[in-house]
């Protein structure tokens, strides 16, 4: 396992694969690298794919400090710079509002965006929701708290209660105040400025997360949607087919031709 050091935080991550344009893969609260392994290992076949746990998930650091937006969007810039990226397709799922200021304020690091099933601009219903249920986590019951979201916006319909217990027994190995922090701030970030800001190429694979399409398209009139709906929230997990091919043609489309060898895709 690579991993890279920024000052006292180690990240970890993978590289795989060969060719343009370069690949990001991003992962959601609470999150680690492996919940995209089956599209990294697709494209890997064609691209160059990186895929990193972000500081506090999966095999990085967590240091105890305040986990903002702005910085997860600071690290992400540094894996690009020091791996030699170029300008990569990043590909989020979920935590969007992290991609939206990573993209807004380092576009000459982005090729494009897609994002697979975040609360893209939901607005005021579920940023109180989402308010709540950070109560929920700052207090005694936030186990409870993580279930009932879960239950809510996460699983899949008809998702057998043992899978169910063994997603929420890997969100709990994420150290708690990395899961309060992050949430915190991912409640407090102003998307809309950001994503105005957003001139690459725009995808959004919708699922279960509620999304306000409309305000995303009159803010990013490129922005193309496409719905896959039925699949829980971890649609790239459920369904991973579906997924690569939106994907597929989204990097047919923006990306540039195949050279051989090539690492950085720049």
């Amino acid at each position: 396992m690579p991993t890279l050091q920024l000052d006292d935080v180690t990240l970890a991550y993978d590289d795989a694969g060969a060719g343009a344009p370069p690949m990001l893969f991003v992962h959601g609260w609470a999150g680690h690298r492996g919940h995209l392994a089956p599209q990294a290992a697709h494209f890997a076949g064609g691209h160059r794919v990186v895929s990193v746990d972000r500081r506090g998930h999966g095999e990085s650091s967590a240091p105890v400090q305040e986990y903002t937006i702005e910085q997860a969007a600071d690290d992400l810039a540094a894996v690009c710079r020091d791996l030699g990226l170029g300008r990569a397709v990043v590909v989020q799922h979920s935590f969007d509002r992290l991609a939206f200021d990573f993209v807004s304020r380092y576009p000459e690091l982005v090729l494009a965006l897609a994002v697979i099933d975040g609360p893209t601009l939901a607005g005021e219903a579920f940023d109180a929701a989402a308010r709540g249920f950070l109560a929920g986590l700052e207090s005694d019951g936030w186990r409870e708290a993580i279930r009932g979201f879960a239950e809510q916006v996460v699983f899949a319909p008809g998702m057998p209660e043992a899978a169910k217990d063994a997603v929420l027994a890997e969100i709990e190995t994420v150290p708690r105040h990395v899961l309060v922090s992050t949430w915190r701030h991912f409640v407090a970030y102003d998307a809309e400025p950001a994503v105005a800001a957003i001139r690459c190429p725009l995808l959004y694979v919708a699922g279960s997360m509620p999304a306000d399409l409309d305000r995303l398209r009159a803010l990013c009139p490129q922005a193309e949607v496409v719905e896959l709906r039925g699949r829980g929230h971890f649609l790239q997990l459920t369904d991973p087919q579906a997924v690569n091919e939106v994907l597929e043609r989204f990097v047919a489309r923006v990306g540039v031709p195949l050279r051989t060898g090539d690492r950085s895709g720049g």
